[in-house]
């Protein structure tokens, strides 16, 4: 963790449904003038969600998140990309393999954040859980996002960092060896196959879970890099926020403490707090100082921008007048090239692919 002083900076990332952005300039112009504010203003980060469905709160359909963020990729240099994805009704191949390329597009960029679906979702796009069979309760649909997150994982180190071996001498392109089947089986889908996107930058892109109680805490103390703390808030953070908000931070880390052992060399999660935009930049500072005092060591902010807070001019204001509290990932270099990776600009470590660890360590042996 980094720091129980509220004074301290710490990292930012910016939360929008795509839906909610500016009507007079075509969608992705204004998501792109956007992202260049949140990339200028020091943002580690803009987690992109979407619409699967219309209904009360959402009147119309957004970007779809995956490639809004891909299309991004090109136009910016520092700032990672994050799609939101629906457990149960997003295929994991899918997404695995999405997340891969948008990793390659970005040159190691890329996050994935995970909710479980709404009923409304579950009803309109959700055939797969439809034919399992399976009732939509909060455990059943934890069990699925818990699956969901194994199955991706597999995906992303089905390949090792090596397999491309471009031998022009034999005619071989790829070491097959080094390519293997995850072979998952889960509650209400199956996987078979290697992913069809070699490894990406990053081999495993960070994940991000938002916990607005303690439904997925187990998950995200097992499986998330950002485990990002939402608990309800009437207006601004208080005292009982802050008592949430400690709540849902000791069920995540108690079950990495105990559960963590799957990924040997993970540390537990990084303790992030959800900030809607309305709170405004001295709401933001509350809740860092609530958190600090209630013991939590807390690494970073997660802004929600709301349906008016959308334009770059808001995103730009919000970071200025955050700026002292932000720790940006270092301005873009000259000519555009590429900074750092979202793991790097996280503070996690380089992923490991297992099987290469492996490997090396039969080497080893042999030796």
């Amino acid at each position: 963790m980094s720091t129980t002083d509220p004074a301290a900076p710490v990292r930012l990332a910016l939360s929008l449904d795509t839906a909610n952005l500016p009507t007079d300039a075509a969608p992705l112009t204004a998501l792109r003038a956007l992202a260049e504010a949140a990339e200028a203003g020091g943002a580690t980060a803009l987690i992109l969600r979407d619409s699967l469905v219309t209904d009360a709160g959402h009147g119309r359909l957004g970007l779809d998140a995956s490639l809004a963020a891909a299309a991004l990729a090109p136009l910016t240099h520092t700032v990672g990309l994050v799609p939101e994805i629906a457990s149960a009704v997003a295929e994991p191949f899918h997404t695995a393999t999405s997340t891969q390329t948008l990793d390659h597009a970005s040159l190691g960029r890329a996050g994935l954040a995970l909710r479980t679906p709404t009923p409304a979702e579950l009803v309109a796009s959700g055939e797969r859980w439809a034919a399992s069979g399976l009732d939509a309760t909060e455990a059943a649909l934890a069990t699925d996002a818990a699956d969901t997150l194994e199955a991706i994982a597999r995906l992303w180190e089905s390949w090792e960092p090596e397999a491309i071996i471009r031998d022009k001498d034999s005619g071989r392109f790829l070491d097959r060896e080094r390519i293997h089947n995850p072979g998952f089986s889960g509650a209400s889908f199956a996987l078979e196959g290697a992913s069809i996107t070699p490894r990406s930058p990053q081999g495993r892109p960070p994940v991000l879970i938002t916990l607005h109680d303690r439904t997925l805490a187990a998950l995200a103390g097992q499986r998330a890099d950002v485990a990002v703390l939402a608990p309800a808030a009437a207006s601004l953070p208080d005292d009982a926020w802050a008592t949430g908000a400690r709540a849902l931070a000791d069920a995540v880390l108690a079950e990495a403490a105990a559960e963590r052992s799957a990924w040997a060399t993970a540390p537990a999660p990084q303790l992030w707090l959800f900030v809607p935009s309305a709170f405004g930049p001295a709401g933001a500072r509350e809740a860092l100082r609530l958190a600090a005092a209630a013991g939590l060591a807390v690494d970073g902010l997660l802004i929600e921008l709301g349906e008016h807070d959308t334009t770059a001019a808001s995103v730009a204001s919000l970071l200025a007048a955050l700026g002292g509290e932000v720790t940006p990932p270092g301005p873009a270099p000259s000519g555009g090239a590429r900074l750092t990776t979202l793991r790097a600009a996280l503070g996690l470590t380089p992923a490991l692919n297992p099987f290469a660890a492996a490997r090396q360590h039969r080497l080893e042996e042999a030796s």
